[in-house]
């Protein structure tokens, strides 16, 4: 296995389809254990709520500040369509998330934005393993 000559560490396989059990290798490239650690939080696959809200917090900040949904995606290294998504998200939650920051309180109300923006992901991440499946349905019967 390839070692990563600044950390010393041997690289892991990232699967750039999100499905481990493909084994076509236009669909794998090497990365260290930390790169594979960012895409899983950039496509929401991570276990890490906190993460998924900072990138949802710095997208609207980017946005007011007036950067392109481009310059967004580039900065929380995502796609533009996950960039959008979190620009969305933001607009559609917004007044339901100041409701319950005077209901319930700042961090209540964080939490619960939190469950509903990490429960989002989770039904998106569910779609698009399925799609991947099926997708890659062929490719392991070659692969066998």
């Amino acid at each position: 296995m390839p070692i990563d000559q600044k950390t010393g560490k041997p690289f892991v396989i990232l699967h750039l389809c999100d499905n481990p059990a493909c084994c076509n290798v236009d669909h794998m490239t090497l990365g260290t254990p930390t790169e594979n650690t960012q895409d899983s939080i950039s496509k929401g696959r991570h276990r890490r709520p906190s993460a998924t809200m900072n990138k949802l917090h710095r997208a609207v900040e980017l946005a007011d500040a007036g950067k392109s949904t481009t310059d967004i995606a580039d900065e929380l290294k995502v796609s533009e369509d996950e960039a959008k998504r979190l620009l969305a998200f933001h607009a559609d939650d917004a007044s339901l998330y100041a409701a319950e920051k005077i209901a319930l309180g700042p961090d209540a109300a964080e939490g619960k934005r939190r469950v509903r923006l990490t429960g989002e992901y989770e039904a998106i991440v569910s779609v698009l393993g399925m799609l991947n499946e099926a997708r890659h349905i062929d490719q392991l019967d070659l692969c066998v």
